[in-house]
């Protein structure tokens, strides 16, 4: 991870550019990053000292993961060279809508329906919309295994530096999605998330090849970013107005980011999505339609 520009502008703000490797780092950490460096800057330092997270201990049994094939979340690609340039040609688009609390308690009411049940969380209830939108798009055919990317508070410990907080969870349904009630789709986001991490550090460690891997949008790929301290990043006393976020370079099944709003998460949520372009008019009106989402 790196800070490789600083420009300095007329005005007086500062726009700071970085870049890290996937295989090293996640959005958790970068943020993470940032707010230190910003802290050391004005020589603000952890009150203790920072160590590195220790190894995980635990492992999988090699000779159940053959290859990468075995492994639902990653998708191999063709060489992307130094500057992480895929050679996808689907275009795509990416458009945010602010959804409030208001709304998504609506939307917990109504996949849950019953009351004495499960509640169905919030960044959950946002994945099951949008996946239920996306398969009645697309009449039931694919998005049968989801993505699902969190924070892994385990790895969050205070004063410890970890490239392992974000986990990378896979969700698998064998019927379509046209078919699967709110609430089905629901408890998958809630009780069967499949953590690979660990499995796709073995299976790296077995390629001698090295060979290059997309996560983000090898399958339709959430990722909940709403507890990221992104308007706690200061920086000469000036902390972030408005915060929005894209991941480029993804696969065709498009990515999905939840955001915490300028005022916190008390406010509801801002959504950003990128999928290909023929896509996007679709569902903003199945949005629009179905849950009166614009």
């Amino acid at each position: 991870m790196r800070i490789h520009t600083l420009t300095k502008f007329k005005c007086g703000a500062t726009s700071v550019g970085m870049s890290w490797s996937h295989v090293l780092g996640d959005v958790f950490s970068a943020v993470t990053f940032m707010r230190l460096w910003a802290e050391a800057i004005v020589h603000h330092y952890p009150a203790q000292p920072l160590t590195m997270a220790q190894q995980q201990t635990q492992t999988y049994n090699i000779k159940s993961l053959n290859s990468s094939k075995d492994l639902f979340s990653i998708k191999q690609i063709g060489p992307v060279g130094d500057h992480w340039s895929t050679s996808n040609n689907t275009k795509m688009e990416t458009f945010s809508f602010h959804i409030s609390m208001f709304e998504l308690i609506r939307l917990q009411a109504k996949i849950c329906q019953e009351k004495s049940g499960p509640q169905v969380p919030l960044f959950e209830c946002i994945c099951v919309v949008l996946w239920n939108c996306l398969g009645k798009i697309r009449q039931g055919l694919g998005l049968q295994t989801v993505t699902v990317c969190k924070s892994d508070f385990g790895n969050r410990t205070k004063g410890i530096i970890t490239n392992k907080s974000q986990t990378v969870g896979v969700v698998k349904t064998d019927i379509p999605i046209d078919e699967c009630n709110l609430m089905q789709l629901g408890l998958l986001m809630m009780n069967h998330v499949v953590d690979e991490r660990m499995k796709i550090e073995e299976v790296m460690k077995m390629d001698d090849k090295l060979p290059d891997f997309l996560i983000y949008g090898a399958n339709l790929t959430f990722v909940d970013l709403s507890d990221v301290s992104f308007y706690e990043f200061e920086v000469r006393g000036q902390k972030p107005f408005y915060v929005n976020c894209f991941i480029d370079n993804i696969d065709d099944e498009g990515v999905v980011l939840v955001l915490p709003t300028p005022k916190g998460c008390s406010d509801g949520r801002i959504v950003s999505i990128t999928l290909p372009e023929n896509k996007v008019v679709d569902l903003k009106m199945v949005l629009k339609d179905d849950w009166q989402i614009e």
